[in-house]
């Protein structure tokens, strides 16, 4: 051909590359609480060789400390919180020089804030419910297993809010699930699997074996609670209503009008508690328990329980259900949630200021009484089975694989 042959000019440049590593940050932080642990970021070259380099960022929530501006060096990066609200928040760290290939380099820094910051539970299995006595003591119970296997139950315990939580009680290879825990004062109540009943009188430090003598061991005891040291129910499977008025040593078996699993029990005081179960179960006793009544309901497959007073009472179920009551239960009325998932627990501080935790990692909160609810950021898929709170900012929720969650700003 005419133009050949043709030239294709190559230039080869030699000479050192910026290295900055990682080149991804992600901070995880909770709306109103601490700020994120500092992160390390390095700033260096392919060779080792020294450079110097300037470094820029938008956002105010975050800082680079440390270095003179001379690599190779570290540097720490720092997050502040203070007056974020929650979501997610992004910025880069851009890093330049005149004197080094491949600028500039980029940082991407990620920072997710939830009301709802993760703690570590130690132990990466179902956790049934959640109690805390005052902001710093508090206790977890669950079990290690499955439906194919023994179920060994066991109790965590924190004296510092859930910062650190450690492992107290393991029932291993003994089909012990366990599924509630109560305190009133000092004395502390599990139940669980296979009729299992654990008593502590030292405020949770040492945990006895006791046993009610009165039905098949074979059974489930689902959820126990007590108004006074003395007095104190346990229900469960097989419509099962335990009493007692002698902080345990003797029980009694009340007569139950359903043979249905019962799931959740509350009382307001000695005289007035509310049960709810499977399918159309509520019940309702107003002499402590010597007679149980239905209530209606609507037909819901209910799951848990909550009265704030003799009035003002609330049931939560599957399918989104949350249905309230004004009149001690002589009429329940459904409220909205918008959500399908199944609700597992709840809990109010007062009338107005109440949690709801189900499947999906749901978390659902209203401040009138459950006229409305709201969706609460948890950042997690888990199934959540307990809510408790020691005021109206401080809560915490548990849920499968070990997962503890807390709040210091109501969840909002």
């Amino acid at each position: 051909v005419d133009n050949s042959p043709l030239y294709i000019p190559i230039t080869l440049t030699i000479g050192t590359e910026m290295k900055v590593a990682p080149q991804y940050l992600s901070f995880v932080g909770a709306v109103n609480g601490s700020n994120p642990l500092p992160q390390s970021l390095y700033v260096g070259s392919s060779s080792g060789e020294t450079f110097s380099y300037n470094r820029s960022k938008s956002a105010s929530w975050l800082d680079l400390l440390g270095g003179t501006g001379m690599a190779p060096e570290s540097l720490s990066v720092n997050i502040d919180i203070t007056g974020l609200s929650q979501g997610m928040y992004l910025d880069t760290i851009l890093f330049t020089s005149d004197e080094i290939l491949n600028s500039p380099q980029m940082v991407v820094c990620s920072l997710s804030l939830s009301p709802w910051f993760l703690q570590q539970s130690g132990m990466p299995h179902k956790l049934e419910d959640v109690y805390f006595t005052d902001e710093t003591h508090g206790w977890a119970v669950g079990f290690v297993g499955n439906l194919d296997t023994l179920k060994s139950g066991f109790i965590l315990s924190t004296s510092d809010g859930g910062a650190q939580w450690h492992l107290d009680t393991l029932l291993n290879n003994s089909n012990t699930l366990l599924g509630a825990i109560n305190f009133i004062d000092n004395y502390g109540w599990i139940v669980g699997q296979s009729g299992i009943i654990l008593h502590s009188s030292d405020g949770g430090a040492t945990w006895a074996k006791i046993s009610s003598d009165l039905i098949d061991t074979s059974l489930t005891l689902n959820d126990v609670y007590f108004i006074s040291p003395a007095k104190g129910w346990i229900i469960g499977d097989s419509g099962v209503i335990l009493n007692t008025n002698d902080s345990g040593k003797t029980w009694s078996l009340q007569t139950s009008p359903t043979s249905r699993y019962l799931r959740s029990v509350i009382f307001v005081n000695t005289n007035n508690g509310w049960i709810v179960g499977d399918y159309d179960v509520i019940l309702h006793t107003s002499d402590g328990g010597d007679h149980w009544s239905y209530q209606p309901n609507g037909q819901y497959d209910l799951r848990g329980v909550y009265f704030s007073d003799v009035n003002n009472g609330w049931a939560v179920g599957k399918s989104g259900t949350v249905i309230h009551t004004a009149d001690g239960g002589s009429s329940w009325i459904k409220q909205t949630t918008n959500i399908t998932e199944n609700l597992s627990a709840l809990y109010f501080v007062n009338d107005s200021l109440g949690w709801v935790v189900g499947n999906k990692g749901t978390v659902l909160y209203t401040n009138d009484g459950g006229n409305s609810w709201t969706k609460q950021f948890t950042d997690t898929n888990e199934w959540l089975f307990s809510v408790y709170f020691v005021d109206s900012l401080t809560g915490w929720v548990v849920g499968n694989n070990g997962l503890i969650l807390k709040t210091q700003s109501g969840g909002n």
